[in-house]
């Protein structure tokens, strides 16, 4: 591990990624939590949807196709 740090250091990597990365990521943990909080009855479907800054309908829509 040691070596492997130093040589990201050494080539600068530390601030600039040594390739582009061209990946299209979308953050879900949210989602998940909220899923989860909605399926063991631990938030409301509309407070969830609020959360997720989305209306009720389309949060329900999507309740379980966010895994």
């Amino acid at each position: 591990m040691r070596n492997f740090r130093e040589t990201i250091k050494e080539n600068g990597w530390l601030v600039t990624e040594p390739v582009e990365y061209r990946g299209n990521e979308k953050a879900s943990r949210l989602r998940r939590l909220l899923n989860y909080a909605v399926a063991e009855s631990l938030v409301a479907s509309e407070r969830a949807g609020a959360l997720a800054g989305v209306s009720t309908a389309e949060f329900l829509s999507e309740l379980g196709n966010v895994f």
